[in-house]
């Protein structure tokens, strides 16, 4: 017989999904001034930090270091992505959760607990991440709140787009 056992009867035929969220079935009650202020936010200071020239005082504060980095660096830091790719998903993730958790916690609640995320997220990174592992981006924020969005909202449909079926 053949060299091997097939899982499942799944053959040699295996599905990666690359999902991405498209929208939500989730009502609000009130407009979401707080998440597009955020949005607009991440965009200008993220658009800026990619147009600056590499040795600007931008570029230097928007980094991170374990060791290096000053007070200013934890309130620019957070808000620059990293690359056009960062701005895109953060945006979307944002677009698709913040308003209901927003919704949900209320306006100031909700800058609080993203701006807990943030540096809760910033601050396990200075102690495991290497010396010479930079943050910057709003990728713990956005975690924060798609994990808000879970816990508050677990029996909630959210629309996904699989954009690249590989079959392996």
């Amino acid at each position: 017989m053949g060299g091997g056992t097939r899982p499942h009867g799944l053959g040699r035929l295996a599905l990666l999904l690359l999902l991405f969220p498209i929208g939500d079935e989730n009502p609000r009650e009130s407009p979401p001034y707080v998440t597009y202020s955020l949005l607009g936010v991440v965009a200008v200071f993220s658009l800026a930090f990619l147009a600056a020239p590499p040795d600007s005082p931008l570029r230097r504060a928007a980094e991170v270091l374990p060791g290096h980095g000053s007070f200013g660096s934890f309130w620019i830091a957070p808000f620059c992505a990293a690359s056009g790719l960062d701005l895109a998903l953060a945006g979307l993730f944002l677009w698709i959760f913040a308003d209901n958790v927003e919704d949900r916690l209320g306006a100031p609640l909700f800058v609080g607990s993203f701006l807990a995320w943030t540096w809760l997220g910033v601050g396990a990174h200075l102690l495991f991440a290497g010396a010479d592992t930079a943050f910057r981006g709003p990728a713990y924020g956005v975690s924060g709140v798609v994990g808000a969005f879970v816990t508050f909202f677990p029996k909630h449909y959210v629309r996904l787009i699989n954009l690249f079926p590989i079959f392996l």
